[in-house]
C-alpha cells in the first residue's frame, strides 16, 4: 500500500474523485504510486492541503511500501496539523497533543520492533545467534508484562529495557 493509497483510504476518498481534485488524469496518479513518474511539486502541495498534511512531510506520499510505522507516521503528522491549525482556547487542544504524543510513542516502537523483526530474520540461518536472540527476546518479553503490572514509572523502565535490548 501507498501513502496515497493510505490517505485516500483514511479520507474515504476515491482514486477518481483524488485525480478530480488535483485536476489530473487518474492514469497519472497511478504512474506515481508505481514510481513510473515522480509527482510534481504543486499536486504534492495539493495533496497535503488535501489529506491534511503538513508540507515538510509530504515525502510520505512517495513512499511506495508503507509499513506499520509508516502508517502510524502519516496518522502522527495529521494530528499534528490539525494541532497546528488549532487555537491556544480550542477545546480539543489538549486532546491532540496528548494523541501526538501516544502517536510519537506509537512510531518509536513500530520502528524498534521493525527493527527487531529484520535483525531476527536476518539470524534464521546462524543458529547460534538466532537462539541467543530468540532468549533475550522471550526475557523482554517478560519484562513489558511487568511493566504493564506495575505501577512505577513505566517510562523509564521501557527505556532501559530497549537500551539493554541489544540484539547485534
Amino acid at each position: 500500500m501507498t501513502g496515497i493509497d493510505y490517505l485516500c483510504d483514511k479520507f474515504k476518498l476515491k482514486r477518481n474523485d483524488l485525480a478530480v481534485h488535483l485536476e489530473c488524469p487518474p492514469q497519472q496518479i497511478n504512474d506515481w504510486k508505481s514510481g513510473r513518474r515522480p509527482i510534481p511539486k504543486h499536486h504534492l502541495e495539493k495533496m497535503c492541503e488535501l489529506f491534511e498534511i503538513s508540507k515538510r512531510h509530504s515525502d510520505i506520499f512517495l513512499k511506495s511500501a508503507l509499513t506499520e510505522s509508516n502508517r502510524s507516521k502519516i496518522d502522527l503528522y495529521h494530528a499534528q496539523a490539525k494541532l497546528e491549525n488549532l487555537k491556544e482556547s480550542d477545546d480539543n487542544l489538549e486532546f491532540f497533543k496528548e494523541e501526538i504524543v501516544k502517536k510519537e510513542r506509537e512510531v518509536q516502537i513500530l520502528i524498534k520492533i521493525e527493527e527487531l523483526q529484520s535483525l531476527l530474520l536476518d539470524q534464521v540461518e546462524e543458529d547460534e545467534t538466532f537462539l541467543n536472540n530468540l532468549d533475550k527476546l522471550e526475557n523482554l518479553i517478560e519484562d513489558v508484562k511487568y511493566i504493564n503490572q506495575t505501577d512505577i514509572n513505566k517510562d523509564i523502565i521501557a527505556f532501559n529495557i530497549l537500551s539493554k535490548a541489544n540484539m547485534k
